[in-house]
Order: structure tokens, then sequence, then C-alpha cells
């Protein structure tokens, strides 16, 4: 498939023209195709994997101390990044989708 071709399938659906700066940055931003959506929930999912592996690694492989403390802490860190991550993302597809279906019938 050629790129153009590629290019033409992963448009999104046409959204409305505003005169609000403002509005107008939310709606290309909920206007963006799926893919780098699913990228963005992809990443999340994976540094809630890390971040959970992290804390199972350091309670059941480091003595007591301040080095598993601070394991569990970054590993903690990486799994409030990634849960962020990929609820922003998930809210994010949400949104698209729901304008996505609006916009089809009146655009």
């Amino acid at each position: 498939m050629s790129t153009q071709a590629k290019n033409k399938t992963n448009t999104a659906t046409k959204a409305p023209r505003v005169n609000n700066r403002y509005l107008q940055l939310l709606i290309n931003h909920y206007n963006t195709p799926l893919e780098p959506i699913f990228k963005q929930f992809r990443l999340g999912v994976i540094a809630f994997g890390v971040g959970l592996t992290c804390i199972i690694i350091a309670n059941t492989h480091l003595t007591p101390s301040l080095a598993q403390e601070l394991a569990v802490l970054a590993g903690l860190i990486s799994i409030g990044a990634g849960f962020v991550t990929a609820m922003l993302a998930q809210v994010r597809l949400l949104i698209s989708r729901i304008l996505q279906f609006i916009w089809r019938d009146k655009f």
C-alpha cells in the first residue's frame, strides 16, 4: 500500500471550523487519527507494567533496606506515571470516538 493511500485511510473525519482559537485547538486535539492515541495508551501500560515488575522484584529479591525502599519508590512513580498516561489516552480515545460519531452525520 502506498504512503498516499495510507494517509487517506488514516485521516479522521472532517471536523468543524470555529472562530474561537482555544475551541479549535481542542477540536484539532480530539480529531487526530487513532494510531497516536493507541501508542500513548501502550506507553502508559508498559510503564505501569515496568513499575509493577520493579515493585515485585524489589520485594522478593532485595533484603529490607534503603535500597529496597528506593526501588519500590521508583516502581510506584513508574506505576503512577503509566496509569495517568494510559487513562489520559483512554479518555482522549473515548472523546475522539464520540465526536467522530457526532461529526460523521453533520459534516
